[in-house]
């Protein structure tokens, strides 16, 4: 366990002991949304299969699923062709939100894949762009941190809880998964990382 704190290892101990099995992301939400946001690359883990397979040795099959382990990525090339060619249009995260959650906890990294776009230009070699916005101003860490600034201007000036409806550019940013590697892919997590706060009647979203 070098390098893992063992305050962790001991929860996810007892959460074993508790459920009868190996824990579940939707059991330790905050330290599986960490992982999700890169905190824990610093010990080599990047998903929570991997955070798993170094506490216990072995990894949790409930949490792989259709998408994930050997095969995973071809299920995910197939639905994703198969939605293409039923709806005539490249998918969206909202029509594949399985996969977009697989993409945003890594599973393909190996691949180069690390936002929804990328994994649209390994499969059509192709993306959705919204031709109004200019990407390229947000692209990484650095655009990020443009669009935080541009909506904690106006939450200082009009001192309210930024909506959706107040930047529906930065909205579709979010939509189209360029901020996905950063463990941005819904507004309420670019809200929370931007203000510290939630628009409770956008937690669905």
């Amino acid at each position: 366990m070098q390098g893992i704190l063992q305050s962790t290892v001991q929860a996810l101990k007892r959460g074993q002991r508790a459920y009868g099995e190996l824990p579940l992301t939707t059991q330790f939400n905050s330290l599986s949304g960490s992982i999700r946001k890169g905190r824990w690359r610093k010990y080599g883990i990047h998903t929570w299969n991997e955070l798993l397979k170094q506490v216990f040795g072995e990894t949790n099959v409930k949490d792989l699923g259709y998408y994930s382990g050997e095969g995973g990525f071809g299920n995910a090339v197939r639905d994703a062709k198969e939605f293409e060619q039923k709806e005539g249009r490249l998918p969206k995260t909202s029509d594949l939100i399985s996969i977009k959650t697989k993409i945003t906890e890594g599973y393909w990294r190996d691949l180069g894949i690390y936002k929804w776009n990328d994994f649209l230009l390994h499969v059509f070699n192709s993306m959705n762009v919204d031709r109004s916005i200019d990407y390229s101003e947000y692209e990484g860490a650095d655009g990020l941190r443009k669009a935080q600034n541009e909506v904690l201007q106006i939450q200082r000036k009009h001192t309210i809880n930024p909506r959706i409806s107040d930047f529906q550019d930065i909205d579709r940013i979010i939509t189209n998964g360029l901020w996905e590697h950063l463990g941005i892919s819904n507004w309420n997590e670019f809200l929370l990382e931007t203000t510290g706060e939630l628009m409770c009647s956008t937690i669905n979203i």
